[in-house]
Order: C-alpha cells, then sequence, then structure tokens
C-alpha cells in the first residue's frame, strides 16, 4: 500500500506544495516498514545474535545494492541482553538506510567491539556527507538517539560534505547482560 500511495502521489502533480513533504514522510514510512520485516523475517537476531544478524542484513543489502560493506567484531564473542541487541540491530539498519538512500555511499564499515564491559559501535560511509551545523532532520536520527539514551549511551554523529558520515556509540553492558555462547 505504502509503495502504490507514493506512486498515486507521485502522478498527481505538486498542486498543493506539500508533495515534497508526503512524499518524504512516504519514504520514512517505507523504510521503517522494509526494516521491520527483514528484521521479523530473518528471526537471525533472536536465534543466533547480533552479529550473525548484521551479517545477514549486510549480505542481502549487498545483494541488493552494488555497494561494499565491512563488518568486523572484537571481542564480542558472547550474547548481549536481547533488548540490546535488538536497539543496536536497529540503529545499525537506521544508519545502513540512512547512506543507502541519502548518503550515495560505496563503502560501510561497521565496526563492534566489547572491551571492559563497554560495547562499541563505529560505523563510517563514504557518501555525500552533511554540514554537521546544519539541522539535519529525519526520523531515523531520532530513532537512534531514543535508542542511545534508553542506556545512556553515549553517542556522537558527524558528517562532513563529500566526505561522508560517522557514527560512534559507546555503551556499558553489565556483566548480568551478557550470556555465555553456546
Amino acid at each position: 500500500l505504502l509503495p502504490a500511495t507514493k506512486y498515486a502521489l507521485e502522478q498527481s502533480g505538486n498542486s498543493s506544495g506539500q508533495i515534497p513533504k508526503v512524499e518524504k514522510f512516504l519514504d520514512e514510512a517505507l523504510d521503517e516498514a522494509r526494516n521491520l520485516s527483514h528484521s521479523l523475517a530473518s528471526g537471525v537476531l533472536a536465534k543466533f545474535g547480533l552479529l550473525a544478524a548484521v551479517s545477514d542484513l549486510k549480505d542481502s543489502i549487498q545483494s541488493d545494492h552494488e555497494i561494499e560493506i565491512q563488518f568486523s567484531n572484537n571481542g564480542l564473542d558472547q550474547r548481549i541482553d536481547s533488548s540490546i541487541e535488538i536497539d543496536i540491530y536497529r540503529i545499525i539498519q537506521e544508519l545502513l538506510s540512512n547512506s543507502l538512500k541519502q548518503g550515495n555511499a560505496s563503502l560501510i564499515v561497521i565496526e563492534l567491539t566489547l572491551i571492559d564491559n563497554q560495547l562499541q559501535l563505529h560505523y563510517k560511509d563514504d557518501g555525500v556527507g552533511f554540514k554537521t551545523e546544519q539541522e539535519y532532520e529525519g526520523i531515523w536520527l531520532r530513532n537512534i538517539e531514543a535508542r542511545a539514551k534508553k542506556y545512556n549511551a553515549d553517542f556522537n554523529l558527524q558528517g562532513k560534505v563529500g566526505k561522508g558520515t560517522e557514527f560512534n556509540l559507546i555503551l556499558d553492558i553489565l556483566p548480568d547482560e551478557t550470556i555465555a555462547a553456546s
């Protein structure tokens, strides 16, 4: 229904001046529906954990787009609390979606590191970037911020015009939030 609505809107012309705004909302709704569908359909996250789910997402995106995604893990050899895994996965989905939709990236690097009970996510793309000073809007950014604040995580998003986007997140993992690898 969302793609059909968007197509009908595009065919109707721009008599009200609001169509670009409505199209933007439809694009964001499509992205969210796509992300939700992928995470629910695969079941990889719940069954095998964050690393397997991100690897699966990376493979899926690379098969559908002409983009290279490098994914690495350092020290995350056990599962962490499922709600944290879900939120980190959704943050990565949001970042990937933005890189594909807005950033025109050809290379994305995702690094997950667990050191001294701190989970670190580093994300970088070589896309078009943005001016850090400008108001960078979008539901994707609000979603990331809400998920990071849920855990009192430190995060930083930077963009440089013509030099891509970089995101870093540091989240404290309590010892009882890790699950021994099976």
